[in-house]
Protein backbone atom coordinates (compact mmCIF):
# COMPACT_ATOMS: atom_id res chain seq x y z
CA UNK A 1 0.00 0.00 0.00
CA UNK A 2 1.19 3.52 -0.71
CA UNK A 3 1.48 6.09 2.04
CA UNK A 4 -1.81 6.87 3.76
CA UNK A 5 -2.72 9.97 5.74
CA UNK A 6 -4.78 9.65 8.90
CA UNK A 7 -5.12 13.28 9.98
CA UNK A 8 -1.54 14.26 10.90
CA UNK A 9 -0.20 10.69 10.87
CA UNK A 10 1.36 9.27 7.70
CA UNK A 11 1.91 5.54 7.44
CA UNK A 12 2.43 2.67 5.05
CA UNK A 13 1.63 -0.97 5.76
CA UNK A 14 2.59 -4.22 4.08
CA UNK A 15 1.25 -7.73 4.51
CA UNK A 16 3.70 -10.11 6.13
CA UNK A 17 2.70 -13.75 6.82
CA UNK A 18 -1.03 -12.95 6.61
CA UNK A 19 -0.66 -10.05 9.03
CA UNK A 20 -0.17 -6.33 8.51
CA UNK A 21 2.83 -4.44 9.79
CA UNK A 22 4.07 -0.87 9.52
CA UNK A 23 6.54 -0.29 6.73
CA UNK A 24 6.95 3.45 7.09
CA UNK A 25 5.36 5.90 9.48
CA UNK A 26 5.75 9.39 10.85
CA UNK A 27 4.09 12.63 11.83
CA UNK A 28 6.52 15.14 10.36
CA UNK A 29 6.24 16.87 6.99
CA UNK A 30 9.32 15.03 5.81
CA UNK A 31 7.25 11.84 5.72
CA UNK A 32 4.69 13.38 3.37
CA UNK A 33 7.48 14.75 1.18
CA UNK A 34 8.74 11.19 0.71
CA UNK A 35 5.53 10.08 -1.03
CA UNK A 36 6.99 10.34 -4.56
CA UNK A 37 9.94 8.17 -3.57
CA UNK A 38 7.63 5.68 -1.91
CA UNK A 39 5.46 5.53 -5.01
CA UNK A 40 8.48 4.92 -7.18
CA UNK A 41 9.70 2.09 -4.97
CA UNK A 42 6.36 0.36 -4.41
CA UNK A 43 4.41 0.69 -7.64
CA UNK A 44 6.47 0.57 -10.82
CA UNK A 45 3.41 0.80 -13.06
CA UNK A 46 2.13 4.04 -11.55
CA UNK A 47 5.61 5.52 -11.32
CA UNK A 48 6.29 4.80 -15.00
CA UNK A 49 3.24 6.88 -15.89
CA UNK A 50 4.11 9.86 -13.71
CA UNK A 51 7.86 9.86 -12.98
CA UNK A 52 11.04 10.43 -14.95
CA UNK A 53 14.44 9.71 -13.41
CA UNK A 54 12.50 8.90 -10.22
CA UNK A 55 11.29 12.51 -10.20
CA UNK A 56 7.61 13.47 -10.60
CA UNK A 57 7.06 14.74 -14.14
CA UNK A 58 5.65 18.05 -12.88
CA UNK A 59 8.88 18.64 -10.92
CA UNK A 60 11.17 17.42 -13.70
CA UNK A 61 9.85 19.89 -16.29
CA UNK A 62 10.61 22.75 -13.85
CA UNK A 63 14.23 21.78 -13.19
CA UNK A 64 16.50 24.70 -14.13
CA UNK A 65 19.09 22.15 -15.29
CA UNK A 66 16.78 20.83 -18.04
CA UNK A 67 16.68 22.33 -21.53
CA UNK A 68 13.93 21.37 -23.98
CA UNK A 69 15.68 20.92 -27.31
CA UNK A 70 13.05 20.13 -29.92
CA UNK A 71 9.44 19.19 -30.58
CA UNK A 72 9.09 15.99 -32.60
CA UNK A 73 6.37 13.75 -33.96
CA UNK A 74 5.34 11.04 -31.44
CA UNK A 75 6.38 7.47 -32.13
CA UNK A 76 3.44 5.96 -30.27
CA UNK A 77 -0.10 6.34 -31.69
CA UNK A 78 -1.44 7.00 -28.18
CA UNK A 79 0.99 9.89 -27.64
CA UNK A 80 -0.10 13.46 -28.21
CA UNK A 81 3.23 15.24 -27.69
CA UNK A 82 6.95 14.45 -27.89
CA UNK A 83 9.83 16.56 -26.62
CA UNK A 84 13.58 16.02 -26.59
CA UNK A 85 15.39 17.18 -23.46
CA UNK A 86 18.97 17.68 -22.26
CA UNK A 87 19.99 17.87 -18.62
CA UNK A 88 23.10 19.95 -17.99
CA UNK A 89 23.97 20.36 -14.29
CA UNK A 90 24.22 24.02 -13.30
CA UNK A 91 26.39 23.24 -10.27
CA UNK A 92 28.90 20.45 -9.61
CA UNK A 93 27.62 17.41 -7.77
CA UNK A 94 23.92 18.21 -8.20
CA UNK A 95 22.81 15.99 -11.09
CA UNK A 96 24.52 13.88 -13.73
CA UNK A 97 24.44 15.06 -17.36
CA UNK A 98 21.77 13.21 -19.31
CA UNK A 99 19.47 13.49 -22.30
CA UNK A 100 16.40 11.80 -23.64
CA UNK A 101 12.82 12.05 -24.86
CA UNK A 102 9.37 12.10 -23.33
CA UNK A 103 6.01 11.44 -24.93
CA UNK A 104 2.75 11.98 -23.13
CA UNK A 105 -1.00 12.22 -23.39
CA UNK A 106 -3.30 14.60 -21.54
CA UNK A 107 -6.11 13.06 -19.53
CA UNK A 108 -8.48 15.62 -17.99
CA UNK A 109 -5.61 18.10 -18.02
CA UNK A 110 -3.23 15.64 -16.33
CA UNK A 111 -0.09 14.59 -18.28
CA UNK A 112 0.58 10.85 -18.37
CA UNK A 113 3.80 9.48 -19.85
CA UNK A 114 3.40 7.06 -22.73
CA UNK A 115 7.08 6.80 -23.68
CA UNK A 116 10.33 7.98 -22.10
CA UNK A 117 14.00 7.63 -22.89
CA UNK A 118 16.88 8.38 -20.55
CA UNK A 119 20.57 8.23 -21.50
CA UNK A 120 23.42 9.33 -19.21
CA UNK A 121 26.04 11.62 -20.66
CA UNK A 122 25.77 14.15 -23.47
CA UNK A 123 23.78 13.88 -26.73
CA UNK A 124 27.06 13.45 -28.60
CA UNK A 125 27.72 10.16 -26.78
CA UNK A 126 28.16 7.32 -29.25
CA UNK A 127 25.90 4.28 -28.83
CA UNK A 128 24.55 5.42 -25.46
CA UNK A 129 23.13 2.90 -23.03
CA UNK A 130 20.11 4.00 -21.10
CA UNK A 131 16.53 3.25 -20.12
CA UNK A 132 13.51 3.15 -22.43
CA UNK A 133 10.01 2.89 -20.94
CA UNK A 134 6.63 2.44 -22.64
CA UNK A 135 3.33 2.72 -20.78
CA UNK A 136 -0.01 1.43 -22.05
CA UNK A 137 -3.40 2.67 -20.83
CA UNK A 138 -7.03 1.69 -20.67
CA UNK A 139 -9.94 4.04 -20.04
CA UNK A 140 -12.09 3.23 -17.03
CA UNK A 141 -14.82 5.42 -15.58
CA UNK A 142 -13.78 8.24 -17.87
CA UNK A 143 -10.10 8.21 -16.83
CA UNK A 144 -6.97 6.64 -18.28
CA UNK A 145 -5.43 3.98 -16.06
CA UNK A 146 -2.06 2.32 -16.79
CA UNK A 147 -2.44 -1.37 -17.52
CA UNK A 148 1.12 -2.28 -18.53
CA UNK A 149 4.62 -0.86 -18.66
CA UNK A 150 7.77 -2.18 -20.30
CA UNK A 151 11.21 -1.04 -19.20
CA UNK A 152 14.30 -1.91 -21.23
CA UNK A 153 17.62 -1.41 -19.46
CA UNK A 154 20.96 -2.96 -20.46
CA UNK A 155 19.14 -5.37 -22.76
CA UNK A 156 16.87 -6.61 -19.98
CA UNK A 157 13.12 -6.05 -20.34
CA UNK A 158 10.94 -5.71 -17.26
CA UNK A 159 7.22 -6.12 -17.91
CA UNK A 160 4.77 -4.89 -15.28
CA UNK A 161 1.08 -5.73 -15.73
CA UNK A 162 -1.77 -4.32 -13.70
CA UNK A 163 -3.83 -6.71 -11.59
CA UNK A 164 -7.35 -6.15 -10.32
CA UNK A 165 -8.91 -2.70 -10.01
CA UNK A 166 -11.26 -1.92 -7.15
CA UNK A 167 -13.24 1.17 -6.27
CA UNK A 168 -11.65 3.37 -3.62
CA UNK A 169 -13.06 3.07 -0.14
CA UNK A 170 -15.25 6.03 0.83
CA UNK A 171 -15.28 5.17 4.53
CA UNK A 172 -12.53 7.22 6.25
CA UNK A 173 -12.14 4.44 8.84
CA UNK A 174 -10.57 2.27 6.11
CA UNK A 175 -7.54 4.55 6.08
CA UNK A 176 -6.73 4.26 9.78
CA UNK A 177 -4.24 1.95 11.51
CA UNK A 178 -7.13 0.25 13.31
CA UNK A 179 -8.44 -1.02 9.97
CA UNK A 180 -5.30 -3.15 9.72
CA UNK A 181 -5.30 -4.25 13.35
CA UNK A 182 -2.48 -1.85 14.23
CA UNK A 183 -2.17 0.64 17.08
CA UNK A 184 -1.61 4.25 16.22
CA UNK A 185 1.60 5.43 17.93
CA UNK A 186 1.62 8.48 20.14
CA UNK A 187 2.79 11.62 18.46
CA UNK A 188 6.30 12.49 19.66
CA UNK A 189 6.79 15.77 21.42
CA UNK A 190 8.13 18.56 19.27
CA UNK A 191 11.06 20.66 20.49
CA UNK A 192 8.92 23.77 20.88
CA UNK A 193 6.40 21.81 22.97
CA UNK A 194 9.15 20.60 25.29
CA UNK A 195 10.48 24.15 25.72
CA UNK A 196 6.97 25.45 26.40
CA UNK A 197 6.50 22.74 29.04
CA UNK A 198 9.83 23.66 30.65
CA UNK A 199 8.92 27.36 30.58
CA UNK A 200 5.51 26.66 32.13
CA UNK A 201 7.11 24.46 34.79
CA UNK A 202 9.73 27.10 35.59
CA UNK A 203 7.08 29.81 35.68
CA UNK A 204 4.97 27.77 38.08
CA UNK A 205 7.91 27.23 40.43
CA UNK A 206 8.81 30.92 40.29
CA UNK A 207 5.23 31.90 41.11
CA UNK A 208 5.11 29.42 44.02
CA UNK A 209 8.37 30.84 45.45
CA UNK A 210 7.11 34.43 45.20
CA UNK A 211 3.81 33.48 46.81
CA UNK A 212 5.61 31.73 49.69
CA UNK A 213 7.85 34.75 50.25
CA UNK A 214 4.83 37.05 50.41
CA UNK A 215 3.15 34.81 52.95
CA UNK A 216 6.30 34.65 55.09
CA UNK A 217 6.69 38.41 54.86
CA UNK A 218 3.07 38.96 55.89
CA UNK A 219 3.43 36.51 58.80
CA UNK A 220 6.54 38.27 60.10
CA UNK A 221 4.67 41.59 60.28
CA UNK A 222 1.90 40.21 62.49
CA UNK A 223 2.31 41.38 66.10
CA UNK A 224 1.86 38.83 68.81
CA UNK A 225 0.24 40.41 71.95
Amino acid sequence: MSLVRDHDFWFCVTEDHEAWRYDRLGFDLQTSYSIPGSLQAQNTLLASATHLLEIPLASFVRLPDVTWEATESPTRPESEHRLRWVLTPLSPGSLMPAFGVIEWVLDNGRPLLTHSEYFPGKPSTEAPKGIVVDVFYERQNGRLLPIRSTRVESGITTDTVRGAVQAAQTDPAFYTPAAFGLDRPDKPWQAWQIWMLIAAWAGGISFAIRLRRRRLSSFSKVRIP
